[in-house]
């Protein structure tokens, strides 16, 4: 029987990968760069620094990768104001479905507290 279930927030419940993935791609041209969308999958669940290395081997700096990561996080902010967060499809029922037969749920995420908020 199952007694829990455990949601990663990004990309299970919110589709904020999607989000993601277009705020780099736009903070990029931004910034004069024509980071692609494959560059930017590639970002997915590696350390900062990680990244910041990676960017600079394709841009030649860090401190660039910085002021892209920085416009990522504005267009991310601009739409989840304008727009609220986006929802995966049937998160509400399946939420719904799980309580009705008693089950727990957890959410889980590697965001930053106050953003996860």
């Amino acid at each position: 029987m199952i007694k829990a279930a455990l949601f990663d927030m990004d990309g299970t419940m919110f589709d904020t990968e999607r989000l993601s993935v277009e705020g780099w791609v736009w903070g990029a041209a931004q910034c004069g760069c024509g980071l692609t969308r494959e560059q930017v999958l590639e970002f997915r669940g590696r350390p900062l620094k990680v990244n910041a290395a990676a960017f600079a081997g394709w841009y030649g700096s860090e401190e660039l990768y910085h002021h892209v990561r920085s416009y990522r996080t504005l267009y991310v902010e601009k739409y989840i104001a304008e727009h609220g967060v986006p929802l995966k499809p049937g998160l509400f029922e399946l939420l719904k479905v799980l309580k009705e037969k008693g089950i727990k749920t957890c959410i889980a995420t590697g965001t930053a507290r106050p953003q996860a908020k």
